[in-house]
């Protein structure tokens, strides 16, 4: 979106930031832009420093120094489909994943808001996930109220907790950073024990999707089941 990035160029570093950066250089400290912004975002926000300076993009699936990719990253195709499904239950949430040159969106192009960061560029709109062969390097989820983007954050969080960790980012955005999955439990049954979200307890019920107007609401608690009363295999009869 030229027309966008066009408006935005205010947005880059000031003169003072940019002549520091080359101070430093010289002094030999090396500077290291990191940030949830992906490479090619980032090194246009940069361009003045851009092939003076390294970079750990796209919330660290991409590492990048002297021009040379050192690391990247990329979301799995099953924790892509995790994320594509738990948004789907919501109607204030959109989805948006990205590989290098391609963003795809599971919910109208009217839903988002386009920012810096966010720049939907070539945005396909698409009703499945990604094909696995499609390498997804980032993730973000529009919430389109966002008077419940604390709670949506949190929300995802508890439901894809040992997949990802979700940061707030301005008012409409949450970004989504893919978590490393630690090792099974001793007890090998195959739950990340390191898991902030495994460890906490969920409430009962869960959350569905309310109207659009109304936000996303939470569901009622599921009622306690009535224990049946244990069988006495005929010692009613024995004496006491």
């Amino acid at each position: 979106m030229p027309s966008r990035k066009a408006e935005e160029k205010s947005e880059s570093l000031p003169a003072a930031s940019l002549e520091l950066i080359r101070a430093l250089r010289e002094r030999g400290v090396h500077f290291v832009a990191s940030s949830g912004r992906r490479y090619d975002t980032l090194r246009w926000f940069l361009e003045p420093v851009a092939d003076e300076i390294s970079y750990v993009a796209s919330l660290g699936t991409q590492v990048f120094a002297d021009g040379q990719l050192l690391d990247r990253e990329v979301f799995s195709s099953l924790s892509v489909m995790r994320l594509f499904e738990t948004c789907a239950m919501f109607d204030c949430l959109h989805l948006a994943v990205y590989e290098d040159d391609n963003t795809y969106l599971i919910d109208d192009l009217s839903s988002y808001i386009s920012e810096l960061d966010k720049d939907l560029v070539s945005a396909t709109r698409v009703f499945d996930p990604p094909s696995p062969t499609v390498n997804i390097i980032k993730a973000a989820v529009c919430c389109d109220q966002p008077e419940l983007i604390t709670e949506m954050a949190y929300v995802l969080e508890r439901e894809l907790g040992e997949w990802f960790t979700f940061l707030p980012s301005g008012s409409r955005w949450i970004d989504v950073a893919p978590r490393a999955r630690p090792r099974p439990t001793p007890a090998g049954d195959g739950r990340p024990g390191g898991s902030p979200a495994a460890r906490r307890p969920r409430p009962r019920g869960g959350w569905r999707a309310g109207p659009r107007r109304g936000g996303c609401r939470r569901s009622a608690p599921a009622r306690p089941r009535p224990r049946r009363p244990r069988p006495t295999h005929g010692r009613e009869g024995r004496a006491a």
